[in-house]
């Protein structure tokens, strides 16, 4: 009767079942209830045989979970090492470089790359790359890493995941007992998961903050105001070392002799004028077609008043291929221009101002009654030689905004946004995977993501955002291509604000890439260009790749190891 009076027990079953057992005896009981059920298995059954026992002592005097002996090599987690003695005999250590989209592997990969390969004689060390999944990505990423000489490895995105999650590698992959994971774009918790999974350091790149800085080993900041989202105690494992992409587009200035070649230029002759749609599928998709209206409009404008016909270029980025530009050419989008290749005669021009890539044929352009021919450049690695020789750029948003920046060549910046839902993946991470999913959900969420992203940012353009303000025209919204090639006339007839423009450019990306303060007055950037205070290029300008790989070889003679 006193148990019927007694109050229910409205818990969940599983939280009452479990409460109720330890509640009771747990030597008499296990998982019952008030002393009911069955009972405790025993203490060896819980803690295993003395086989077992033994086992579990070895795993974790070695430290490891789990090492399984095959030949000269060892299973740790289901990821396959060189045994020790193989590898103190060789010397040789891993350097696995993490990345994910086109242009990382174009610029932040090689320079590091390159680094490390005039550093080979200090260490022997086996640089790697595995790329994450990125909603950027072309595709293409592996064939242009493998034309990279300081990479010896290179694997795709299929091998990612179950590395991650199981650790599985490609069938012919090993690891040096010792080595470092280099973060190099993408989602920084990946890299840091992944160094532990291989009980290796991880040397995070940070372009615009530092992120897990509890777990990371060293962080290579890009600019010296980063440090001020850093925690204090974690600010032992940050250095300074400036901007990747800058010191990529430097070393390939001073390996191809470019820092003087805009002085060379006949302003005499008719301009050349570079086009620049991007690399990405949905920009080459739109891009084409719009920056192909913008020659027409352009080259019947300059014509009209100069009585001459300016030089139009367009150097494919190493990840796109000519077939893909004839596709995008020939089909008009929003009724902008439609453009057909062609061979070019022996007459036309046969040879780059840069002389670093090779002429694959002309687009001829139509739209609206008006014509342009724009020459197609092709080259294994970024055509910065052909860069550097143009008046000026019309390009898009994206990290040839910081290229064009680096050489000193003046821009025009246009984003039409005439349809948000053709660029997908815009925010990256997982809002740019989830804006790639078919159907209305991607479609929403690609529209939602890049009305925020054009709300929030009030620069799309790298030295815009460098500087704080207007460097460079910024034209985005429902832009025509008429008005972009009004822009472009405007600064071709305006010799005064072309040069001045370029100084101001190259003044912001040696700052960038010494990661030293850009957002400066107006004023004081034109007094640094004209003043000439620091040679580009010269023997005291920091280096951001040279710095990431001393600090790489500073975490292997640490001898971290994380297992």
């Amino acid at each position: 009767w006193r148990s019927r009076r007694r109050k229910r027990d409205v818990r969940p079953f599983a939280i009452r079942r479990v409460r109720r057992s330890f509640a009771s005896d747990p030597r008499r009981t296990w998982m019952g209830g008030h002393g009911r059920g069955r009972a405790r298995p025993s203490a060896s059954r819980i803690r295993g045989t003395g086989w077992e026992q033994a086992r579990t002592r070895r795993r974790s005097e070695s430290g490891v979970r789990g090492p399984r002996r095959k030949g000269n090599e060892t299973r740790r987690d289901g990821v396959r090492f060189r045994s020790t003695s193989t590898a103190e005999a060789e010397g040789r250590v891993d350097v696995l470089m993490l990345s994910n989209g086109p242009g990382e592997v174009a610029t932040w990969v090689r320079a590091v790359a390159d680094a490390m390969a005039e550093k080979r004689a200090l260490r022997n060390t086996r640089t790697s790359l595995m790329l994450a999944p990125c909603a950027h990505a072309s595709g293409k990423e592996v064939d242009l890493a493998r034309r990279i000489p300081g990479l010896e490895r290179a694997v795709d995105t299929r091998a990612f995941f179950p590395m991650l999650l199981r650790g599985s590698t490609p069938s012919d992959w090993t690891f040096a007992s010792k080595g470092v994971v280099v973060f190099l774009g993408g989602e920084q918790a990946f890299a840091i998961a992944i160094a532990k999974r291989l009980g290796y350091p991880v040397l995070v790149y940070a372009e615009d903050r530092a992120r897990w800085t509890a777990w990371g080993d060293a962080y290579a900041l890009r600019s010296q105001t980063m440090l001020v989202d850093v925690p204090i105690k974690h600010r032992n494992k940050c250095r300074v070392v400036g901007d990747l992409l800058q010191a990529a587009a430097r070393r390939d200035a001073r390996v191809g002799g470019w820092n003087d070649v805009r002085t060379e230029v006949d302003r005499t002759k008719a301009p050349v004028i570079g086009i620049l749609p991007g690399s990405k599928r949905a920009k080459i998709a739109m891009g084409v077609p719009y920056m192909m209206a913008v020659a027409c409009a352009l080259n019947q404008t300059y014509q009209s008043i100069h009585k001459t016909t300016p030089r139009f270029v367009l150097p494919l980025a190493p990840t796109v291929t000519v077939e893909e530009l004839q596709q995008a050419a020939s089909t008009p989008v929003l009724g902008w221009a439609s453009a057909t290749m062609e061979r070019p005669k022996e007459s036309q021009h046969a040879s780059s101002p840069g002389s670093d890539a090779s002429m694959q044929g002309i687009l001829a352009a139509t739209w609206k009654h008006m014509h342009a021919n724009v020459e197609v450049w092709c080259s294994t690695a970024p055509a910065y030689g052909l860069l550097v020789a143009c008046d000026l750029c019309v390009t898009t948003v994206g990290t040839n905004t910081a290229e064009l920046a680096a050489l000193g060549t003046p821009m025009v910046v246009a984003l039409p946004t005439h349809d948000l839902t053709a660029f997908r993946g815009a925010s990256g991470g997982i809002l740019g995977l989830l804006a790639q999913t078919p159907g209305p959900v991607g479609e929403w969420v690609a529209r939602a993501t890049n009305t925020a992203l054009l709300k929030d940012n009030l620069h799309l353009s790298w030295p815009n955002m460098w500087a704080g303000t207007k460097i460079v025209p910024e034209m985005v919204g429902l832009v025509e291509p008429e008005e972009v090639a009004d822009q472009s006339l405007a600064l071709l007839q305006d010799e005064d604000t072309l040069s001045l423009t370029s100084k101001r450019l190259r003044v912001l990306s040696e700052r960038a890439a010494d990661g030293e303060r850009t957002d400066l007055p107006l004023e004081e950037i034109d007094a640094l260009a004209e003043g000439k205070d620091r040679e580009r290029g010269g023997p005291d300008a920091k280096d951001a790749a040279d710095l990431v790989a001393n600090m790489i070889l500073e975490l292997l003679d640490r001898d971290l190891v994380h297992r």
